[in-house]
């Protein structure tokens, strides 16, 4: 995951779920310089992913994608 300009991103989030309004916290990883990788087997149908700051509050969020069968 990558933020163009955003350098309060302390932790990025998988969302993850079978539906795309039942997303659910799937996996979190710390923010590593200007790209994170985040690894998402198992992780559901549709995915977001939500960045976070130093206090854990919400920043941002993508748009919710539908992953492909």
């Amino acid at each position: 995951m990558s933020w163009n300009g955003a350098t309060d991103v302390h932790v990025w989030q998988l969302l993850a779920g079978e539906t795309p309004t039942a997303l659910q916290p799937a996996v979190a990883v710390r923010a590593q310089g200007f790209e994170t990788a985040m690894p998402a087997a198992q992780a559901g149908r549709y995915l977001a992913v939500r960045a976070l700051d130093a206090t854990g509050a919400a920043i941002g969020q993508s748009s919710t994608a539908a992953i492909a069968a």
